[in-house]
């Protein structure tokens, strides 16, 4: 009998000891950690708050204990987190959520709080655990990009030139609307996919090749090509331009100015065949926007000036 009562004491000294060091070992947790960790009752009263929680609200662990919330933040916002606190305990459930709350020397900031309820041997609930973590500064990171990313896209979205934007896996990431007007497809059938998903008649195109270029070489890419076929027919002016997330691609639809250049051309084709069959001399400038661009000078121009057609070329004013 006296045997079987020094096991048991044994037993219960090493279950002890092994209980201790497991509260060392949770404690050191506890406070190792940067984040607030602590404890209250269902009146929201703290029954433990780590010294990282205690240095945030500007108070030791000695003097939180056994106050609530009111007892460290303004009443208003005190008030709105042991409500948070009662719906965790009244859920039964961890929830995980975001505090605004104003420290003891009057700052501002933003908590990442995870809380769930504490039970006793019958189910009871006794209270609840909470871990907050300070998120200001990468708050105040993501609203500043977020502003950015609002300036960006204004000003993309009121240039004439259609433009989009590949990831470096070709995968379209923003298309503006001018975008959708000229290549006639909506932002929600374009983007989040593949380019060449999106625009199969693309496969394979100097596109598509300019693109990759780009992409692999770092170099901006500035051309004009035809593209024909249809749906999107046209001539287009390309400008691409690199960076590690992927590729920026701006451009125009210049099929009209091309229609234009070859009528212009053709045009001075057929004058210049007529004007070389004259004996006469026969001068023609042709002026834009108030500028001389260019001369028409037919054979018997170095005859009667002296100037060859191609001296009048370089210099229009020549024989002024």
């Amino acid at each position: 009998h006296r045997r079987r009562e020094q096991q048991w004491l044994v037993q219960q000294l090493a279950a002890e000891q092994e209980l201790r060091e497991s509260r060392k070992l949770i404690q050191a947790v506890i406070e190792g950690t940067l984040d607030a960790i602590f404890v209250k009752d269902t009146q929201g009263r703290y029954l433990i708050i780590n010294s990282a929680g205690a240095r945030f609200v500007g108070k030791t662990a000695e003097e939180v204990v056994g106050h609530d919330d009111t007892f460290i933040f303004p009443p208003d916002e005190a008030r709105t987190v042991m409500d948070g606190d009662r719906a965790v305990m009244a859920a039964g459930e961890v929830v995980t959520y975001e505090e605004c709350v104003t420290t003891a020397d009057g700052r501002h900031r933003t908590l990442h709080s995870s809380k769930g309820p504490l039970y006793d041997a019958s189910g009871n609930v006794t209270g609840l655990f909470g871990v907050a973590r300070d998120i200001t500064e990468r708050k105040q990171v993501e609203e500043a990009l977020q502003v950015a990313s609002e300036r960006t896209s204004t000003l993309l979205e009121s240039i004439s030139d259609a433009f989009f934007a590949l990831d470096r896996d070709m995968v379209v990431i923003y298309y503006n609307n001018a975008a959708e007007r000229v290549l006639g497809r909506p932002r929600g059938d374009v983007v989040g996919r593949p380019l060449l998903d999106a625009f199969p008649e693309a496969r394979g195109s100097i596109f598509e090749q300019n693109y990759r270029k780009a992409m692999e070489t770092g170099q901006a890419a500035v051309f004009e090509a035809y593209f024909d076929v249809p749906p999107l027919v046209n001539w287009y002016d390309v400008r691409v331009y690199p960076s590690r997330e992927g590729i920026s691609v701006f451009f125009q639809v210049t099929t009209e100015r091309k229609r234009a250049e070859e009528a212009m051309r053709e045009s001075e084709e057929r004058y210049r065949s007529i004007t070389e069959g004259l004996t006469d001399y026969l001068y023609t400038v042709r002026v834009e926007d108030g500028r001389v661009v260019g001369t028409i000078h037919n054979p018997a121009c170095e005859a009667v000036t002296g100037y060859t057609p191609s001296e009048f070329a370089a210099d229009p004013y020549l024989w002024v």
